[in-house]
């Protein structure tokens, strides 16, 4: 007999854990964002927004 796999996620927000499944869509897009982003720069990408808003900082 087959058993469906159960995979809760959460998320830790200010050393409090919350299920993936109590925030709003608008919020996983957010934390979503903000985790891509960690990641990312962690790999050492910088963008490039930031890139031309110092090169903008300089030229001043």
């Amino acid at each position: 007999m087959k058993q469906e796999l159960k995979v809760n996620i959460y998320i830790n927000i200010e050393n409090q854990y919350e299920p993936w499944d109590s925030f709003t869509e608008e919020k996983k897009r957010k934390i979503g964002t903000a985790l891509n982003d960690k990641a990312l720069r962690a790999m050492g990408y910088i963008p490039t927004s930031e890139i031309n808003g110092k090169q903008s900082e300089m030229n001043h």
